[in-house]
């Protein structure tokens, strides 16, 4: 039988010291830093992955334009000569209001067509 006073006096098998036979504080160190990567090892495979999924996007997309373009017309107070008199000359910027009207709403049918 073991006597009761020897049993204490010994240490169990779990807590025995390494091969070297002094307690070393790298051995504990090594073995709590090998715990700590093994948990931090199994949190990291436990974090779901992150789940990208299309966004459609409404992204303007340039077109060429086939519309045909607009000549510039011949404005009639372009032809009036500097010698004319006050009365000629007022007739031909009343009739170019005119004409700049036409080509303006040319432009912007040209315009509309393109978009």
């Amino acid at each position: 039988m073991i006597d009761d006073a020897a049993a204490a006096a010994s240490p169990p098998p779990s807590l025995t010291l390494p091969a070297g036979g002094e307690e070393t504080g790298s051995y504990r160190g090594w073995s709590v830093c090998k715990t700590i990567w093994f948990a931090l090892m199994l949190a990291g495979c436990a974090t779901p992955q992150p789940v990208y999924k299309p966004v459609p996007v409404d992204m303007p997309v340039s077109v060429p334009c086939a519309a045909p373009p607009v000549p510039p017309p011949d404005f009639a107070l372009s032809h009036a000569a500097p010698r004319d008199d006050v009365f000629v000359k007022t007739r031909a910027a009343l009739a170019e209001l005119d004409e700049r009207k036409a080509y303006e709403a040319a432009l912007r049918a040209r315009m509309d067509a393109c978009f």
